[in-house]
């Protein structure tokens, strides 16, 4: 009898023992996940949490350029990292800071002016090769006017009485080139007239330009991988969605870039509009490598 309830108390033992470790097994992680590595796991999901009325943006206006920018980074890499999760999801806080919305008007002026100067490159460089066109011609019609009146003296010292045929039709080219250059004359006047408009409105923006310190237009914060972004000011739309695109890049845990055309790179400015080849090499050396 003692011996068979030490066989019944060994194998409830040896029954317990396959039974712990089985369960320790199934619950030990089988890797251990770099920080970089947590922050890359896809889908990760976003909301709204609170939008600012201050931004005069409505909640769907909103809504649709997150949206967009998330899904340049989905179609960028292929992958869903991100979507939209309005219960789960890491929240986004529109909050209106007064002072950097002064600091993204004044870079939006910046950007402007820029625009107006590379406008302006390109209009001089039509305009020298108008210019030049015009002095060709102009150098043409001199040379017609000096054969002509080559042509009308000789006729003078034979003392002929009828202009030959040849002179006529000299003269007749000579009238049509005139035409030309005074039209071509004109459009230059015009174009140089613009030109100044251009300029001096270019020039008008500057007394209200004021030089731009540092700026955070947006803030991606991540604690315990917790996820939180919060925008802060846009000067318009455009500049919104290049903000999001570079946040939601954050929230991958991706650094700033050195390229200045990169949605990466840390200040925004006029060439940024989508992202670019530069930004999704920098997903894949820190998401995918």
């Amino acid at each position: 009898m003692p011996r068979t309830i030490f066989r019944i108390a060994l194998w409830f033992g040896i029954a317990w023992l396959l039974w712990y470790s089985f369960d320790t097994w199934e619950k030990r992680p089988t890797t251990s996940l770099s920080a970089n590595e947590q922050l890359c796991r896809a889908p990760i999901g976003w909301r709204l949490a609170v939008l600012d009325p201050a931004f005069q943006l409505s909640e769907t206006q909103a809504l649709a350029l997150i949206t967009e920018a998330a899904e340049q980074w989905n179609k960028g890499t292929g992958q869903q990292l991100f979507v939209y999760d309005a219960i789960d999801g890491f929240p986004i806080y529109f909050q209106f800071d007064e002072r950097q919305q002064q600091l993204a008007q004044r870079l939006l002026l910046q950007r402007n002016v820029r625009r107006y100067d590379e406008h302006l490159e390109v209009l001089q460089r039509q305009y020298q090769r108008q210019l030049a066109q015009v002095q060709q011609q102009h150098v043409r019609v001199e040379q017609l006017q000096q054969e002509y009146q080559q042509q009308l003296l000789r006729l003078e010292q034979q003392r002929a009485g009828v202009m030959p045929a040849a002179v006529q039709q000299q003269w007749r080219i000579l009238e049509e080139e005139q035409r030309v250059l005074a039209v071509q004359a004109e459009a230059l006047t015009a174009e140089q007239r613009r030109l100044q408009q251009m300029v001096a409105q270019r020039n008008s923006l500057l007394p209200e330009q004021q030089a731009i310190g540092s700026h955070e237009l947006g803030v991606m914060s991540i604690r315990q991988a917790q996820r939180q972004m919060v925008i802060y000011a846009f000067a318009d739309q455009q500049d919104l969605l290049v903000t999001l695109q570079h946040e939601f890049g954050h929230a991958l845990g991706l650094p700033h870039s050195d390229d200045p055309k990169a949605i990466m790179h840390a200040q925004l400015h006029a060439g940024q509009q989508w992202l670019t080849a530069t930004d999704f090499q920098l997903w894949q050396q820190y998401c995918v490598n």
